[in-house]
């Protein structure tokens, strides 16, 4: 009976043995996340670094951080032109209203000669902190700038030029159902860049 046990006992040790060094060689060559983190205010190319899909224009592109501001929906409303009555027009019937706005001013450029058919990814470049994610609105966006063409989710600018544009985060009271302006301001956030192969972020101190 005692020597069943100890084979018993071999047995599984050779088995956790075996686990461990089949995990041991499938992360072997996994390379670790690396994290780049940049100041407001310095140009950030984007070389080479993507989300998830390497299918969106990138290459040649670099992207500033100017400002950042907190402003709740009203005043980002009446700032534009607009009633809060213009919201019910954007949003479906008893959807969550945002009841602030993170407006972020970014100036990019473009350093390529030759133009091409993709777009920068806008759905992916989010505002993102330890336990939030907050994507671009594109109908804020289109509010801003109705020019543009709202649903490609994504915009591009011409070779050998940069613009200056504002990306309106909408804050939705289903995150920040009590909190005020200076609270969501206590948060700290980052705009997200990239995700592979090094995840690239600019951290914002709104104004």
């Amino acid at each position: 009976m005692k020597k069943r046990t100890i084979i018993l006992c071999l047995a599984v040790l050779l088995c956790l043995v075996g686990v461990g060094v089949r995990i041991w060689y499938v992360n072997k060559n996994n390379e670790q996340l690396v994290t780049e983190t940049y100041p407001m205010g310095k140009t950030v190319a984007f070389g080479d670094d993507f989300f998830y899909m390497g299918d969106d224009s990138r290459a040649g592109y670099e992207i500033m951080v100017q400002s950042a501001n907190i402003k709740t929906i009203q005043e980002f409303m009446e700032e534009n032109g607009k009633t809060t009555d213009y919201l019910h027009e954007l949003y479906p019937e008893n959807a969550a209203l945002p009841s602030h706005v993170y407006d972020v001013e970014v100036t990019v450029r473009n350093n390529n000669t030759e133009e091409d058919d993709k777009n920068i990814d806008l759905v992916n470049m989010q505002l993102t902190s330890l336990n939030k994610s907050y994507q671009v609105s594109m109908d804020l966006f289109s509010l801003l700038y109705p020019q543009v063409d709202n649903t490609s989710f994504g915009f591009k600018v011409r070779p050998g030029t940069e613009t200056t544009v504002h990306l309106p985060y909408a804050v939705l009271d289903i995150n920040w159902a009590t909190l005020t302006t200076e609270e969501i301001k206590s948060e700290q956030v980052y705009l997200l860049l990239s995700m592979y192969p090094v995840k690239k972020v600019i951290e914002i101190f709104p104004e």
